[in-house]
């Protein structure tokens, strides 16, 4: 059941996502910096350890979605599913 439960979440997620960008984040700009300059910057610079979260899991930005992963580094909350639904 836990199974059939996640692949639902994973499904309207994948739908919805840039739904939600559209209409609620219109107002929000995107960074306008890319994983490789992120990691120029300073060595104990939050934009450094955040292209470094980047790389260490393979992900790429989201426009207008940066703050999400700001979030999982300050928590320490992880990237699986259970996590994301959690946050």
């Amino acid at each position: 059941m836990k199974k059939l439960r996640v692949q639902f979440l994973l499904f309207v997620y994948d739908k919805t996502q840039k739904l939600y960008r559209t209409y609620f984040k219109k107002k929000k700009r995107q960074w306008q910096f890319n994983e490789k300059q992120l990691l120029e910057f300073h060595k104990d610079s939050l934009g450094r350890k955040l292209g470094e979260f980047y790389k260490k899991h393979g992900f790429t930005m989201i426009p207008k979605m940066e703050n999400h992963d700001v979030h999982h580094l300050l928590t320490g909350c992880g990237t699986n599913f259970e996590d994301e639904i959690a946050m």
